[in-house]
């Protein structure tokens, strides 16, 4: 299963884009990236065995910020996952 993670800082910067801009509709708040939880259990797992995997497959949650970034927003920092994918 691929999750969508997000920077804090720029949660904060999309609220505070959304309050400034005075935005009343509904926003998605996401990287649009995603990011499989399997290698990051793998990852984690790579010193001491603390984390089970079941290998149950679900389904993805990634979002899409595509009406946020039309709005003018735009992510800033990046997660840095380079070890995940």
């Amino acid at each position: 299963s691929a999750r969508d993670f997000i920077h804090p800082d720029d949660i904060i910067s999309a609220l505070l884009h959304m309050v400034k801009k005075k935005l009343s509709s509904d926003y998605n708040i996401c990287s649009g990236k995603g990011y499989f939880l399997f290698k990051i259990i793998n990852q984690l797992n790579t010193k001491k065995k603390i984390i089970l995997f079941r290998g149950k497959r679900n389904k993805n949650l990634i979002g899409s910020n595509t009406k946020l970034k039309k709005t003018g927003w735009q992510l800033k920092k990046e997660i840095n996952y380079n070890y995940f994918n």
